[in-house]
């Protein structure tokens, strides 16, 4: 593999592991660990990899790594909705991952600190 290819997953995988830290301190998860995220990682790519999960996300690798990313932001995208009002909902514009997500940091994450 390429040095840019390597890099590009090594972002990927900082990624996941920046959402499931902030899913822990959001209070959706309650187990923060690497281990606990290792186990998410293996219940996620049990389909894909022919009825085994990858035990650990050190070792997902392109389409698996970007399905564990994005199967975490869905997850984390429901947890933040049910805790968002239906008013503050009807307002955005766009509804991805990251309008919800600076939407929650304003009106959740603010409150909390």
């Amino acid at each position: 593999r390429s040095p840019a290819r390597r890099h590009r997953e090594t972002d990927v995988t900082a990624k996941v592991r920046h959402v499931w830290h902030q899913m822990h301190a959001d209070g959706f998860v309650h187990d923060g660990s690497d281990s606990a995220l290792d186990a998410f990682v293996a219940k996620i790519t049990v389909r894909l990899n022919h009825g085994k999960g990858i035990a650990s996300l050190a070792w997902c690798r392109g389409d698996t790594l970007m399905t564990v990313l994005e199967s975490l932001k869905q997850w984390h995208l429901r947890e933040m909705t049910a805790v968002l009002s239906p008013r503050d909902l009807a307002f955005l514009d766009h509804r991805g991952y990251n309008a919800i997500n600076d939407l929650f940091t304003r009106k959740v994450r603010k409150v909390r600190v």
